[in-house]
């Protein structure tokens, strides 16, 4: 019994060092909801975020896949540490634009009749003023379009 309280002690030693230098070292990570809340941290992988499944919650990433319909090819994929996607929009859609500058293929990618359609997921207020202020052709629609069109 005593050997096992012993180890015990050590582990738990080991997992205050752990805590301690995590502390320390990471600052709190805060969320891009409309309640802007810290995230939860992990130890291990502090990028990832907890998000809800069908399964329940699980430790991961949010994945974000941009693709040229027009030659069925994935153009950009990108993974966030959140379990909402509304924000991932900006950064995904100037990654696009930025590659496709850099290939030489278009200076502006979204000033040549580019549709750009994205699912619910990306509806917010902030989203369409950006595409809006950007004069990006984009379809998104809102969190209600089903109550409205059965």
């Amino acid at each position: 019994r005593d050997i096992r309280r012993a180890k015990t002690i050590l582990s738990l030693d080991e997992s205050l060092k752990k805590v301690d230098r995590f502390l320390k070292t990471n600052r709190p990570r805060m969320g891009r909801g409309k309640r802007s809340k810290e995230v939860k941290s992990n130890i291990t992988d502090n990028d990832s975020a907890k998000m809800t499944t069908s399964k329940g919650t699980i430790q991961g990433y949010n994945g974000v896949a941009t693709v040229d319909k027009k030659h069925q090819v994935i153009i950009d994929a990108q993974a966030f540490g959140e379990g909402q996607e509304h924000h991932t929009l900006q950064p995904v859609l100037e990654t696009v634009e930025a590659r496709y500058r850099k290939l030489g293929i278009a200076d502006s990618i979204y000033q040549q009749n580019t549709i750009i359609t994205a699912d619910t997921g990306f509806a917010n207020e902030a989203n369409m003023k950006y595409l809006h202020n950007r004069q990006i052709n984009g379809y998104i629609p809102d969190n209600k379009f089903r109550s409205r069109d059965p």
